[in-house]
């Protein structure tokens, strides 16, 4: 029997075999009524202090809400600076709250109820990402709370010149939103930046990474 899981927190591999979670969360597993029996024996060998373990009987939802959060990996890549940096910086934060508020347009059109994977309810993340940073950092504290060093997967990608997993994230944003005939421009144009650098295609200077903020923000929003 094969099982959906997910892993929420941001895992980096220092040097051969020696990885590093930088950002904390439970290693969650699919529990569905045929795995109802092994699956409580699975996490009870699994489950450490190290390695905390959770189950869903609503995976879907869950992928829906971790691909929401996972709408900053763009962004990382291309502002190319940690993660935690970027959390610090209002202008980028309007850049995923754009993304953000696209993905939670499509989910309300395929009727999925995104569940709370953070301190702060998935439709309201958009909303605290917009505020001041002297607001931000208060309510927000938690998401701040992160490895400063911690960079994105798809940043990692870029880097080592591998074949991002944009199309699995803004991308598959997209295709749901043609479905339902649903305009999302800011992940149209953030997928298109990304697809330039992975496809090694040269950019004019002002289109390569590092971009700033308020550049990015004003590519992506038109003003």
């Amino acid at each position: 029997m094969v099982l959906r899981g997910i892993v929420p927190f941001n895992v980096v591999e220092i040097s051969p075999a020696h990885y590093h979670r930088g950002s904390e969360g439970k290693l969650t597993i699919e529990q569905t009524p045929e795995s109802l029996i092994g699956i409580s024996t699975l996490v009870m060998s699994l489950h450490s202090e190290l390695l905390p373990i959770s189950t869903t009987t609503n995976m879907d939802a869950l992928l829906w809400a971790k691909l929401q959060l996972n709408l900053g990996n763009s962004v990382n890549a291309l502002a190319d600076i940690p993660v935690k940096t970027i959390l610090e910086q209002r202008g980028y934060r309007k850049v995923i709250a754009l993304l953000m508020s696209e993905c939670l347009q499509v989910a309300t059109a395929l009727d999925i109820k995104l569940p709370k994977v953070t301190a702060i309810s998935a439709h309201k993340i958009p909303m605290v990402f917009r505020l001041p940073n002297f607001i931000f950092t208060r309510v927000a504290n938690k998401m701040l709370a992160i490895d400063p060093n911690v960079r994105s997967s798809m940043w990692w990608d870029v880097s080592q010149d591998k074949p991002t997993e944009i199309e699995h994230i803004n991308g598959a944003i997209l295709t749901h939103a043609k479905t339902f005939n649903i305009a999302c421009p800011v992940n149209a144009k953030i997928s298109d930046l990304i697809r330039q650098l992975s496809d090694t295609v040269s950019l004019t200077q002002e289109h390569k990474p590092p971009i700033a903020a308020e550049t990015l923000l004003t590519w992506v929003s038109g003003k």
